[in-house]
């Protein structure tokens, strides 16, 4: 399943949101740099390891996930690609879309 970003808390089940959630709530997002336009790097600390992934986005979904679990692609994440894609739904895309209080 492609990850959507404005739908993406439906597109997940309530017990994968939970762990996605916890390690995202516990800090274990390390780095999250934006490499070009629409690319980003991450490091997540999950399952005792830390692992990288690269992620392009499109308007509203991702279109290029590279991971280096080596289990997840485009047409199917892994948790890692559904973690870094959620926060970078509620940190990147919905503070770009808040609209400035006057």
């Amino acid at each position: 399943m492609k990850i959507q970003l404005d739908s993406i808390e439906f597109s997940i089940t309530e017990e994968r949101l939970g762990k996605i959630k916890h390690w995202i709530q516990g800090g274990q997002i390390k780095k999250a740099i934006q490499t070009s336009k629409d690319t980003w790097n991450y490091h997540l600390k999950a399952e005792d390891m830390l692992i990288e992934c690269e992620m392009s986005y499109g308007k509203n979904n991702v279109k290029k996930i590279n991971c280096a679990c080596g289990q997840g692609n485009r047409i199917n994440p892994c948790i890692h690609a559904w973690t870094l894609a959620y926060w970078h739904y509620i940190n990147i895309v919905q503070e770009k879309t808040k609209l400035p209080i006057r």
